[in-house]
């Protein structure tokens, strides 16, 4: 597959690197993880392990499965959009074990970090919403994420059933995509490096680790049934928060979508990012905790090697370097306004191009 370059540069992101360095070694703070980020840490573990214990073991009645349950998605999401997001992208730790460690974590609940570095770290933060490079539009066809991709009928309806979808990507990593990888070596058309025998080997580990703890012991306490609902309405639940996190600082409006004309982009990569990224909900702390920093997307592309306690604290500099430069930086006050525009961009998405229109007429 032949990858996409951004060979024009305006001076854009050395300016805005240069003033984000400035500030750090102004008040002599690291880039990575503190004792925020640490204590954060403790919390959502502590919390993940004991709404499990309670779900497994202390759910005498259906309220308390739900209890459990619900509370079990929340950390599970959380341990996904902080953990090991920012352990995976080496931004956790200025410790390279530290940050495997925090990034093996993903492993541990089900998903590869290997190939989610390759996926996330490498096809999604270089090629963001570019078709066939960056793998987060694909939904087999569910629905049309992007103005490029092949339209459906029953894509008129996408803004009614997308939930419905989006609970669907945690099973689909999980149970499918990791799979389909580990046996093919390819994500979508990209073909990955071969694996090594160790990785190979960590892949099957954690596989079997994740299938102990989520099937064969539920099943020594409960019967089948019960075990089956549960998993697939924690799996659901995560699949659902993640997908609209992630969507909602990137598919909100048809103009996010570059087109690419002999293999470049018009723009600088760092404006690339900027313009097919939003934030949301920027001084909500709550949303701010609960993502691990993800509502604050546009600095997080930038700048995905600095831990995200930071991205407050740099956002005003970009904000200004981007007005400077006449770079447009899209954030939305809320959750609500956020919503609005992601439901409006799925509705013009899954209307019928014209061409299509022209094609079968």
């Amino acid at each position: 597959m032949e990858l996409v370059r951004f060979p024009n540069k305006v001076g854009f992101y050395s300016t805005l690197k240069a003033r984000v360095n400035a500030e750090f070694q102004r008040t002599g703070r690291s880039k990575k993880g503190n004792s925020v980020m640490f204590f954060k840490s403790a919390v959502i573990l502590a919390g993940f392990v004991a709404s499990y214990i309670g779900l497994v073991f202390y759910s005498s009645s259906i309220w308390l499965a739900l209890g459990w349950g619900l509370a079990l998605v929340q950390f599970y999401t959380m341990i996904g959009c902080n953990i090991q997001h920012d352990g995976n992208h080496g931004s956790y730790s200025s410790h390279k074990l530290v940050n495997r460690l925090a990034g093996a974590t993903l492993d541990c609940v089900g998903a590869s970090s290997l190939f989610w570095r390759s996926k996330h770290n490498f096809l999604h933060h270089i090629y963001t919403n570019i078709q066939e490079l960056d793998s987060d539009l694909n939904t087999f066809g569910l629905l049309r994420l992007s103005p490029y991709q092949d339209w459906r009928p029953w894509h008129r309806l996408q803004q009614w059933y997308f939930l419905l979808t989006y609970s669907l990507v945690a099973i689909n990593w999980i149970y499918i995509d990791d799979f389909k990888t580990f046996l093919s070596g390819k994500i979508a058309n990209y073909r990955l490096s071969p694996l090594s025998r160790l990785d190979a080997a960590l892949f099957i580990f954690f596989k079997i680790f994740y299938i102990f703890f989520a099937w064969i012991l539920p099943l020594a306490h409960h019967s089948f049934v019960p075990v089956l609902i549960g998993n697939l309405l924690v799996i659901f639940g995560v699949g659902l928060t993640l997908a609209m996190i992630f969507n909602l600082a990137h598919i909100m409006g048809e103009e996010m979508f570059p087109t690419v004309k002999d293999g470049c982009i018009e723009e600088e990569w760092a404006i690339h990012q900027i313009e097919t990224t939003a934030d949301f909900a920027p001084k909500n702390p709550i949303v701010c905790w609960y993502t691990g920093g993800l509502n604050f997307q546009v600095e997080h592309h930038l700048f995905p090697d600095i831990c995200h306690v930071h991205y407050p604290e740099i956002r005003q500099i970009v904000q200004e370097t981007c007005k400077e430069f006449g770079v447009n930086y899209v954030c939305y006050d809320n959750l609500g306004q956020a919503l609005g525009r992601h439901v409006a961009t799925l509705k013009n998405l899954g209307k019928k191009p014209l061409q299509a229109q022209s094609t079968s007429a």
